[in-house]
């Protein structure tokens, strides 16, 4: 077989500068989004109510501040084996591959390839065999930042799939939290309820006595065994949503079995932690950085989408070598080098179609971006306002509770004395019981909020958190 192209050493060079002048050109003219704009000018400078500061105190574990080794147990399993996080890890996994995949785009490809044929057509005919052999390369050039564009909106992708992540680890942690607290507060108003009981049943022999000896009537006895067996009724409720608290919390624990709680009272909260200024959320909260991150993903999407609409060159080049024989093999070289320039004339709309599509998606995620900011202010807001407020509630409570216990003193032994019906001291007992429950319940909301507080703060405990394991 003849030559159609001597290859030779000058040749190989041509190709090789060609190359790279297109390629070094391929880097000056590229399309880039457009900056992302500030969107931030409806923040407010402070927040209106609670401890404002310049400085916030973010960067460590919130639940540390609880002074809790079994809640920081809790927590620590939850970020290690839950089965959500697990997921996200694999979605970051992914986003990370597929921006590799397709900034790989960018550089030229390169393909070997080794074929054998043997042809045996008539008998008493000499055998025929082909042997042959070749590197083909292709690559386009990103005049327009088109590759460019595609692969920098992958990355973006990946640092939201990351950023999503930190915001699960967030989100899980503060519902470890407010299962541990709804496990210890149902179990103290299933002790409360306890005492309740027994103070009831006690009451009712007493009641039964007097009815005996004439000194009360049957009406008082009927009324108490109604008290009692409404306070028995409540015991099961409050069992049920220990157990379902329980069950959660073994879920997000990733295990079938339940976790030991031993904890045996609310903790008590230490004051408000240092909030920072409202601009400190955007660099916080990871759920506002992934809405960035996948706003500016979306512009290189619109930079790909105009790119696209221009010409495109495309360089295809191969080296070649066939013979009869292994030995031959190398003899005969036939070089390729082809150029092409491809622009677009008419797709029915199509190239346009997709670049309004890119600019719509980003000015949907950038109203996102917008309401997440403002959605994590008010979340802050609400929060400070859940926690002072609930504070005045318990404070008035414990005021109820100590008045509601002394009226009921007063009434039985009105009630003993004869000088008081009996109705009366159902209705202080009533209030006093009720009183109690909702001590508890208040003080779970207590703490319920304050986790709400620290969830709406975020932090970069996050951050150092992953970077530690």
């Amino acid at each position: 077989m003849k030559n159609c192209f001597k290859f030779n050493k000058f040749n190989v060079f041509l190709i090789i500068y060609f190359c790279g002048i297109l390629f070094f050109a391929s880097s000056c003219t590229t399309l880039k989004p457009k900056s992302t704009p500030e969107s931030i000018n409806f923040i407010p400078p402070s927040y209106s109510t609670g401890v404002t500061s310049n400085n916030s105190s973010h960067d460590v574990a919130w639940w540390q501040s609880f002074q809790s080794d079994e809640l920081n147990s809790l927590i620590s399993t939850t970020l290690s084996n839950n089965l959500s996080i697990d997921q996200a890890w694999a979605r970051l996994k992914q986003s990370k591959e597929l921006a590799a995949k397709r900034g790989a785009a960018i550089y030229p490809n390169l393909e070997i390839n080794l074929n054998v044929s043997e042809q045996d057509p008539l008998p008493l005919v000499y055998d025929s065999n082909n042997w042959s052999s070749g590197i083909a390369s292709n690559y386009e050039l990103d005049l327009w930042g088109r590759i460019n564009a595609i692969k920098s909106s992958a990355k973006l992708d990946a640092v939201t799939a990351k950023q999503a992540a930190e915001t699960l680890m967030v989100t899980l942690s503060a519902e470890v939290a407010l299962k541990w607290n709804e496990v210890i507060a149902k179990r103290l108003e299933l002790a409360v309820l306890q005492e309740q009981i027994l103070s009831n049943k006690t009451m009712l022999e007493l009641i039964e006595l007097r009815f005996n000896n004439s000194l009360a009537s049957a009406l008082d006895v009927f009324q108490q065994k109604q008290i009692v067996e409404s306070s028995q009724a409540l015991m099961p409720i409050l069992e049920r949503q220990e157990k379902l608290a329980l069950l959660e919390l073994s879920t997000l624990l990733g295990s079938t079995k339940l976790p030991e709680i031993n904890t045996q009272n609310i903790v008590k909260l230490s004051p408000l932690p240092k909030l920072g200024l409202p601009i400190d959320l955007i660099s916080n909260r990871p759920d506002i950085k992934a809405a960035e991150s996948s706003l500016k993903a979306s512009d290189w999407l619109v930079a790909a989408a105009r790119a696209d609409q221009l010409p495109a060159i495309r360089i295809s080049s191969k080296l070649s070598s066939t013979g009869e024989s292994s030995s031959e093999l190398f003899d005969n070289w036939i070089t390729t080098f082809l150029g092409g320039l491809t622009m677009p004339f008419f797709d029915s709309g199509q190239r346009k179609a997709e670049k309004n599509r890119s600019i719509a998606l980003s000015e949907e995620r950038l109203g996102f971006y917008k309401e997440t900011i403002l959605r994590a202010f008010q979340e802050v807001e609400t929060s400070i306002t859940l926690e002072e407020t609930q504070k005045k509630y318990i404070d008035s409570l414990e005021e109820q509770l100590e008045a509601a216990e002394n009226s009921y003193n007063e009434a039985i032994s009105r009630y003993q004395n004869g000088a008081l019906e009996y109705t009366t001291v159902l209705l202080q007992l009533n209030s006093f019981h009720q009183l109690q429950r909702s001590m508890i319940q208040a003080k779970e909301k207590e703490i319920a909020y304050r986790i709400a507080l620290h969830r709406a703060l975020g932090g970069k405990w996050v951050e150092k958190l992953i970077k530690g394991d």
